[in-house]
């Protein structure tokens, strides 16, 4: 009976694995249905990982560049600093009274004048500030601004 019951339980097995043979193949179509689903969810995941990763490298790549654009930009202001120390330097050279004394003498022999050549103009202020009419001011200061311009033309046509 042993003997029996084993081979009963074999059979056993063998209807169970028909049977289940059938239903294996239906269980293959659906698993690879259901394995199709995470493949297509791994895939678009490695997709936006990529995105993200080239959005990044964009990003680093713009940054390099306006620090580039920085470090161009603050040598060019570096170099007009220079230059502009440069020009106040000249023209502290050209402002400099002793500077311009000795060019004067040196170069253009000028010299210092004399007593007998200086002229000294008289303007009377009191006259100027009388009440008379608009007119008559005008015309007196008109005068006297003819007065002095004669003045200084005789003065530089003595020094010549």
């Amino acid at each position: 009976m042993i003997v029996a019951q084993r081979e009963y339980k074999y059979e056993h097995q063998e209807m169970d694995q028909q049977q289940k043979k059938p239903m294996n193949r239906n269980n293959k179509k659906r698993n690879v249905k259901q394995k199709s689903i995470p493949k297509l969810q791994i895939i678009f995941i490695v997709l936006i990982i990529a995105g993200l990763c080239i959005g990044i490298l964009f990003g680093y790549v713009r940054l390099t560049e306006l620090k580039y654009n920085v470090n161009k930009y603050n040598k060019e202001i570096q170099l007009i600093e220079s230059h502009l120390g440069n020009l106040k330097v000249e023209l502290e050279k050209v402002k400099r009274s002793d500077l311009i004394e000795d060019r004067a003498k040196n170069e253009l022999g000028m010299q210092y004048p004399e007593k007998k050549q200086m002229v000294f103009l008289e303007i009377n202020m009191d006259e100027m500030n009388t009440n008379s009419t608009e007119g008559e001011n005008k015309q007196k200061v008109d005068d006297q601004e003819n007065y002095f311009i004669e003045k200084v033309k005789k003065v530089f046509n003595f020094v010549d």
